[in-house]
């Protein structure tokens, strides 16, 4: 009976050494919560940061955190691949940088990309069909449905949350969805403790569901040895997530964002060292499903121009506008006055022009996020000018080149 008690004892000795290890593992690694005001913006309301910790072991962290209340951003995953077969052929695979510029080339202004849904890896060097574990939505439509892992859910309205799914979870409300294996931080609490070290790749909400935070830990190399399961609850924790899902890693564990300064595929760029092929750093796997975050600014991308014309004559002044959410309204004004009769379109007629439309001109833009204002163009409308007055030098001029012109000919 003695040998039974100090058996048990020493067992819960043991339980007990291992929650303090566990515990002073995530407190050596991170205290408090990350100081996100001196961290650099990639983008409005999209913010970059780095840690390097040596304690419990060498792991370079990154993370990124997006204000889903900035007006303009949104999310996009891997839509669905030609011939989508649910449960077998659901997307094909790419790197998480070529997602990037795939979906730049397509218009869609990403400007930072993760890894997300694990898949059935079959080759990670080339691009093959995948089926993918978990829930994922793009762009409204399913293109894998729940198998009860725990879901990033970016609703229609805006509106975030981390939530289990099923395969009867309805899209109908659901803008964006990405799954991951399993919580790793439930509610502030974190997951239980174990798992190897590896690359890990982590998503988190915070608890006013307002901040979303993408997040790696690189591994497999002697700078930054990896982590484990509780470690990526702990560090997105530390970032500001009150909830966080263990997504794919190993290998798939990648962070890229958009450099619009750079030429041509050098614009999308690492963000961290990924172990693509298992343990050379720097390669990259192509990916099942990737998620970017992506960030619609509405900008005047062609301003009205100056231009003299002559009284009687058609004048057309245009803007050209990106970025818009929602539906653009345009206003029209004359030397800082609203011109009500003007159309609300990218387009002003002066037809036909009179000496009284002379003057300075611009319009504002507005969509459903925000408002731009156009740069000045001046027109001066003259009056025409009679055959007559044509000075003499200036005909004679012209004769003298039709005359040139026929002879050289």
């Amino acid at each position: 009976m003695r040998q039974s008690k100090h058996v048990f004892l020493h067992c819960c000795e043991t339980v007990l050494i291992s929650a303090l290890f566990v515990l002073s593992e995530a407190a050596s690694a991170q205290a408090g919560l990350y100081d996100w005001a001196g961290a650099p913006y990639l983008c409005p309301g999209v913010r970059n940061a780095y840690v390097h910790v040596e304690t419990p072991r060498p792991m370079d962290i990154h993370c990124v955190q997006a204000d889903t209340l900035e007006p303009g951003l949104k999310f996009h995953t891997t839509g669905r691949g030609p011939g989508w077969v649910e449960n077998s052929t659901e997307t094909l695979t790419q790197t998480t940088r070529d997602f990037m510029r795939v979906s730049r080339s397509g218009g869609i202004k990403m400007v930072v990309a993760i890894n997300a849904n694990a898949w059935n890896l079959s080759a990670w060097f080339m691009q093959t069909p995948a089926d993918l574990l978990g829930f994922a939505v793009s762009d409204g439509v399913l293109v894998s449905p729940g198998n009860n892992y725990p879901s990033l859910i970016a609703k229609t309205d805006g509106t975030v949350s981390i939530t289990p799914t099923t395969a009867s979870t309805p899209v109908d409300t659901i803008h964006t969805a990405a799954s991951g294996f399993g919580y790793c931080l439930t509610n502030g609490t974190l997951g239980d403790p174990g798992g190897d070290l590896a690359p890990r790749t982590g998503i988190g909400v915070s608890e006013d569901s307002r901040y979303v935070l993408l997040m790696v830990i690189d591994g497999r190399q002697t700078a930054s040895q990896g982590a484990t399961w509780s470690e990526v609850g702990a560090w997105l924790q530390h970032f500001g997530a009150y909830n966080g899902i263990n997504m794919d890693g190993g290998g798939s564990t990648t962070l890229a964002r958009w450099e619009p300064n750079a030429i041509g595929d050098a614009r999308a760029v690492l963000m961290n060292s990924p172990v693509g092929s298992g343990s050379g750093v720097g390669t990259e796997r192509w990916n099942g499903n990737n998620l970017g975050i992506v960030f619609n600014r509405l900008e005047i991308v062609q301003q009205p121009r100056w231009a003299m014309i002559e009284n009687g004559v058609c004048h057309r002044l245009t803007v050209e506008i990106g970025g818009a959410t929602g539906i653009p309204h345009f206003v029209w004004t004359k030397d800082n006055n609203v011109l009500t009769a003007a159309p609300d379109e990218p387009w002003l007629d002066l037809c036909p022009a009179t000496l009284n439309d002379s003057g300075v001109y611009a319009c504002k833009v507005t969509d459903d996020a925000s408002t731009v204002q156009s740069q000045t163009a001046t027109v001066q409308v003259v009056p025409k000018l009679p055959l007559a007055w044509i000075p003499l030098s200036l005909v004679l001029l012209f004769v003298g080149v039709r005359v040139r012109a026929r002879s050289v000919s």
